[in-house]
């Protein structure tokens, strides 16, 4: 500007004879203002995404991955090059894919869906997760958005509280066990000792009235 302001153009220059050139300079101001606030507003989404505890993920219809998170190739092992290449169901064991599949069908026609599997990692390690998924307009197409939560530490809790609870049960049936026997001791003693009155006692007065009958 005429007062040593600097603002941004596009340039476009173009031979049209000899010693002759056309330039055309376009204000760019506004567009570049533009890139700066939506890039801002990506490096914002992305700090946000990239803090989140568990997996995010962005994909459409078809599988294919728009975003994610740096936690999600973490814990997936795969880099951000090789996930581009990836469908989401090439991260679950071939028994759980079906069913997945479903729950990614169902988030596209309902709007929802959660789900609990085993992320299947790069190294084929199995990791018990919550998924979740929601259905958004995402560049002008439908995709899905979701997040994904490690629950190994509830599994390990859950299954040594199944445990705890199987040995409780045990425990019960096994006191138990001792009391009927118990109870069965006692009744089988006392029928023996009724058993050894009646008997002693009968003894006694038939030999008695045996002696009277002979006398």
């Amino acid at each position: 500007h005429k007062d040593g302001s600097l603002f941004d153009i596009e340039l476009s220059s173009k031979m049209i004879g000899e010693g002759k050139v056309l330039s055309i300079i376009r204000d760019v101001s506004e567009r570049k203002k533009a890139e700066e606030a939506t890039l801002k507003e990506r490096n914002l989404s992305d700090s946000i995404i990239n803090s989140l505890p568990g997996i995010f993920y962005l994909f459409d219809e078809t599988g294919k991955f728009f975003r994610w998170n740096k936690n999600f190739e973490t814990v997936s092992g795969y880099s951000a090059a090789e996930m581009s290449n990836l469908h989401p169901l090439d991260l679950f064991d071939a028994d759980v894919k079906q069913l997945l599949g479903n729950k990614i069908s169902e988030v596209f026609t309902k709007g929802m869906a959660d789900i609990e599997a085993p992320f299947f990692t790069k190294t084929k390690e199995k990791i018990p997760f919550y998924f979740t998924g929601w259905r958004i307009i995402y560049e002008g197409k439908p995709c899905l958005i979701g997040v994904g939560i490690d629950i190994t530490e509830r599994k390990k809790a859950e299954e040594a509280m199944q445990v705890m609870e199987q040995k409780i049960v045990e425990e019960k049936v096994e006191e138990q066990k001792k009391i009927t026997r118990a109870i069965i001791n006692a009744q089988e003693k006392e029928r023996n000792h009724i058993g050894q009155e009646l008997h002693d006692n009968v003894n006694q007065i038939l030999a008695g009235t045996k002696m009277y009958l002979s006398i």
